[in-house]
């Protein structure tokens, strides 16, 4: 849902956070909670994905990016910068910083710098959307609110592994003792 309102506002960097952030580890690793879902939850789940895929290289978001209405909205939205700073630095290291001239001189190689500031102005044009609109809807009060409650310390990602693996050995239990299907049954389960 979350990410579906990114998408629809042209957000692709929170949209890629929740991908990644539905496609962790620590989520992974609840294969019977991911079995329950449904077929068109699964299959949302993973076209979510595709956006981050790299087999493809990255095809989904560039076609996101490029699927749009109207021209101006093609250059309205929020990028995701860790895709283009990659791919900013393939121009660096596919170009030498130098090329050899006459009588064997180092020169400068303005090739690499033209194409480097091509790929820059390819992606300086995308303004972020203007929210303005949507200041009094609520949604920045309950993300100022969120933030402000999360904390973030450096055991987080070990807490989240820790509770992903509780999880996980629960479900394993609750699998072994019929749980969840007693549950569909209409039987009370303690």
């Amino acid at each position: 849902m979350f990410s579906k309102e990114c998408r629809k506002l042209r957000n692709f960097s929170s949209s890629v956070a929740i991908a990644t952030a539905l496609h962790s580890v620590a989520v992974e690793n609840l294969k019977l909670t991911r079995k329950t879902l449904t077929r068109d939850m699964q299959t949302k789940l993973y076209a979510l994905y595709d956006i981050v895929e790299p087999e493809s290289n990255f095809r989904a978001y560039r076609d996101a990016i490029d699927d749009a209405a109207s021209p101006q909205e093609r250059d309205t939205c929020i990028i995701w910068l860790s895709f283009h700073l990659k791919e900013l630095r393939k121009v660096l290291e596919s170009h030498p910083a130098t090329v050899t001239g006459v009588g064997d001189k180092h020169l400068i190689n303005f090739e690499r710098y033209t194409k480097f500031m091509d790929r820059i102005k390819e992606v300086a044009h995308y303004t972020p959307p203007d929210l303005e609109i949507h200041r009094y809807e609520g949604q920045l009060g309950f993300l100022l609110k969120s933030l402000k409650d999360f904390s973030l310390s450096s055991d987080t990602d070990d807490e989240q592994s820790a509770r992903s693996h509780a999880l996980a050995a629960q479900e394993e239990s609750d699998y072994r003792t019929r749980k969840t299907h007693l549950k569909q049954l209409g039987f009370r389960v303690g």
